[in-house]
């Protein structure tokens, strides 16, 4: 991993960059690979938090009401 970070070919070509995270502040992740000219790419987020997305994907795709959705939590199901 050091000769990664230390590699003059990947600072060159900018494999790594660095992205803020809510939990862990700067944190160095893969950049877009292969970089296009006329369309480069761009890392604009690091994906959400686990769980973030549990109540829309269990209300809305999966019809489960708040009430049965409750009662599975404090059963520890969900």
């Amino acid at each position: 991993m050091e000769d990664i970070f230390n590699d003059a070919q990947y600072k060159a070509r900018n494999n790594l960059v660095v992205m803020e995270d809510k939990h862990f502040g700067k944190v160095h992740v893969p950049s877009v690979c292969p970089v296009l000219s006329e369309t480069p790419g761009e890392i604009k987020w690091l994906g959400p938090d686990i769980g973030e997305y549990n109540d829309e994907i269990y209300k809305n795709l999966l019809k489960i009401d708040d009430i049965t959705l409750k009662t599975l939590k404090e059963k520890g199901v969900i």
